[in-house]
């Protein structure tokens, strides 16, 4: 699928995603960590009612994980125009490795 796209653009639509996806299954594990830690303990409840907002996480996951598959799938289109402040999003104290081929 080729679209209006710079491969900047993509990069930093990649990278975007692929850091929320690391931040939400994190957000998971930290759920799924205090539900055994209550379980441990004996508190199957509090267990049990840790785990209740996992599913809206884990369907947060799966829509971030086709949408990179997307992404990843596009055909840039080098003459797109960029807009403006879209690179913005991308912090500076974690570069993009120029490796990353589009």
């Amino acid at each position: 699928m080729t679209i209006d796209i710079t491969p900047e653009l993509k990069l930093a639509a990649l990278v975007v995603s692929l850091r929320a996806l690391h931040d939400c299954l994190r957000n998971a594990l930290t759920q799924a960590g205090e539900s055994d830690d209550f379980i441990q303990r004996g508190e199957c409840n509090a267990a049990i009612g840790t785990l209740l907002g996992l599913g809206a996480i884990l369907d947060e996951a799966k829509a971030l994980h086709h949408a990179i598959l997307v992404f990843h799938r596009m055909k840039a289109a080098p003459e797109a125009p960029l807009p403006f402040g879209i690179l913005g999003l991308l912090p500076q104290e974690k570069a993009v490795p120029e490796r990353c081929i589009l």
